[in-house]
């Protein structure tokens, strides 16, 4: 009994060992050609930047919470409340692929496109 005990000790151990974590060489991991950043060639428009601030303005004629949220997805970009008969605006960061964006307003869904860095929507 001593002995299966003994030898089932001696293969975890060695299980243990044989399947542990390696650490490799960081050269090794990337096999690929680098260059230095100033050797990099990009278009004369290109735009290094990955998100991209928006001013919104908003009018409605009655009270309640306003969600934006990216067309695909389930997160909020901003939630606030919107008044009656005055305009609301405030600035939101959104990734610079961002084009459109929906709009909730009590339970009703609007698709709305961003011109430039303004997004601008009145709610009938």
């Amino acid at each position: 009994m001593k002995t299966l005990k003994f030898i089932s000790v001696i293969l975890v151990v060695v299980s243990f060992l044989t399947t542990s974590c390696r650490k490799q060489d960081p050269k090794e991991e990337f096999a690929g050609e680098t260059k230095p950043m100033s050797e990099i060639n990009t278009g004369p428009d290109f735009s290094w930047e990955t998100t991209k601030i928006i001013d919104v303005s908003l009018t409605t004629i009655s009270t309640g919470v306003v969600y934006i949220k990216p067309v695909e997805g389930d997160f909020n970009f901003y939630k606030g409340m919107v008044s009656s008969g005055s305009g609301f605006t405030t600035e939101i960061t959104v990734p610079s692929y961002i084009r459109e964006v929906k709009l909730t307003f009590k339970g009703v869904v609007h698709v709305v496109s961003i011109n430039g860095n303004r997004l601008d929507y009145n709610f009938k």
